[in-house]
């Protein structure tokens, strides 16, 4: 029997990273931050798609469009955003990497 009294669990999938985007091509500075992370990404096919930050709700807190090809830097500010814990995806229609930061 199933207790109603507890909610139904939550189930996350996770996708793959594909060949385009490797996750050591990818580094986030300071982390944990107190508000600005700085990112780095070196890649030799061109990206084009999205920049995220989402919340442990799933709530997108930052987006930027992404279309760059080659090295790209660039900084994250969260400033305006609570401590905690923040989810932070770069998603292409060639696959999607994800990286944890945190928010002090």
């Amino acid at each position: 029997p199933v207790d109603s009294s507890f909610p139904s669990p939550v189930v996350y999938y996770v996708e793959g990273v594909s060949n385009l985007i490797q996750s050591s091509q990818l580094n986030i500075y300071p982390n944990p931050s107190n508000g600005v992370f700085n990112l780095k990404l070196n890649t030799d096919k061109a990206l084009n798609g999205e920049l995220l930050v989402t919340d442990v709700t799933g709530k997108t807190v930052y987006s930027r469009q992404l279309n760059t090809s080659g090295f790209y830097q660039s900084s994250v500010n969260l400033n305006n955003c609570a401590k905690g814990f923040y989810l932070l995806q770069i998603k292409t229609s060639e696959g999607l990497i994800s990286k944890s930061i945190s928010l002090q």
